[in-house]
């Protein structure tokens, strides 16, 4: 399986500690087919709030909300804003869409900003660093982040069919706002 979680205790600036499910991607990315093998560790402790911490695709955190649908309220750390956004909640102090600041004792860790012109490189040396860096320090969690989605990425680098990646390219990023602005 190319799915591993890590359960870790974090205590935070204001007191409080919350238990994080790490999810960590073997090679950058899980297939749908793993999704009925998953199960949760052991030590995670379901009568507590969880938070999901890490880089997954959307299907697989909605698999992880299902199997922790014990627990008081499930949340996911965003990255933009620092905080976690409480995604199911059996809590009556925290309902579902709620959100707090994040703020653990120690820094988040260290990062890096890419930035250029359109066609200069950048999804594709994000890619490669993401990579070398993930094989280098296996111990550590690598998170590529992509603060302006501009049609490519990993799922761009990775593909077989390159014609029908272009044209996906082509139809999401001129086609459709094209459209929309017409439509204003």
């Amino acid at each position: 399986m190319t799915l591993q979680f890590k359960v870790r205790h974090v205590n935070t600036r204001n007191g409080q500690q919350y238990q994080c499910l790490d999810i960590a991607l073997e090679n950058g990315f899980v297939t749908p087919a793993e999704l009925s093998g998953i199960t949760l560790p052991f030590e995670l402790d379901l009568s507590r709030g969880v938070v999901f911490w890490g880089p997954a695709p959307t299907w697989l955190i909605s698999r992880l909300v299902s199997l922790c649908a014990e627990a008081p309220w499930v949340g996911c750390f965003d990255v933009q804003s620092g905080s976690v956004i409480v995604a199911s909640s059996r809590n009556s102090q925290l309902a579902a869409a709620d959100s707090f600041r994040f703020l653990p004792d120690k820094p988040l860790g260290q990062a890096l900003f890419i930035g250029g012109p359109p066609n200069s490189g950048k999804s594709a040396l994000s890619y490669a660093l993401t990579r070398q860096l993930k094989a280098a320090r296996r111990e550590k969690i690598v998170h590529l982040h992509r603060a302006q989605w501009d049609g490519e990425g990993s799922w761009y680098v990775e593909a077989s069919d390159r014609a029908l990646t272009e044209f996906l390219i082509n139809y999401i990023c001129y086609k459709i706002p094209k459209v929309l602005k017409n439509l204003r």
